[in-house]
């Protein structure tokens, strides 16, 4: 499944809900220079995200869930260890700051991690990645609530996009799913 190219509804939907995730980044690229170069790594996450998906699926149906997570972070902290280590003397230790990390990473990060990759094992990971296509609203809402963060009209309108690419991504496989093999 991983070696397949997506049918045109397939990538109509993953184009449409890229075109929303950079309406959603557009108002803050516009204020800084910084800014900018921070949305670009968003979008290159973004597809990081489908080459991850395409991985996890075959490889969580071969070795289980918490194997393929466990050694995928791995992975992460031998290539983040380095910058992290260069940046130590630069900054400061606060145990709330600590205490924030560790909670975001056990049980935002772990659990979600592990709950992905077994969906993606028993749906397929194109379907599996519809539950990521809702960070961005929840992101704009929580920005909103909780650190009176403006929302711009572009950004609304990119998580629509969003929303409806990952519609017409999820139609599409779940349409190639019930196809009989033959």
């Amino acid at each position: 499944m991983a070696r397949q190219l997506p049918s045109r509804q397939r990538a109509a939907g993953l184009a449409i809900g890229f075109a929303g995730v950079v309406a959603i980044g557009w108002p803050a690229v516009q204020d800084a220079e910084a800014t900018a170069a921070g949305a670009g790594l968003v979008l290159l996450a973004t597809v990081l995200y489908g080459v991850a998906f395409n991985l996890a699926a075959p490889l969580q149906r071969r070795h289980g869930a918490l194997p393929v997570i466990w050694r995928a972070q791995l992975v992460a902290l031998a290539l983040l260890l380095p910058f992290g280590v260069a940046a130590v003397p630069g900054s400061t230790f606060a145990w709330s700051s600590l205490l924030a990390v560790a909670v975001l990473g056990s049980v935002g990060t772990a659990v979600a991690f592990v709950a992905f990759t077994t969906l993606a094992g028993r749906v397929g990971s194109t379907r599996a990645s519809v539950a990521v296509y809702l960070v961005p609203a929840v992101a704009i809402a929580l920005g909103a609530l909780f650190r009176d963060e403006t929302v711009a009209a572009i950004s609304l309108l990119g998580t629509v996009l969003v929303t409806a690419g990952a519609y017409l991504a999820s139609r599409a496989a779940a349409r190639s799913a019930r196809r009989p093999a033959g």
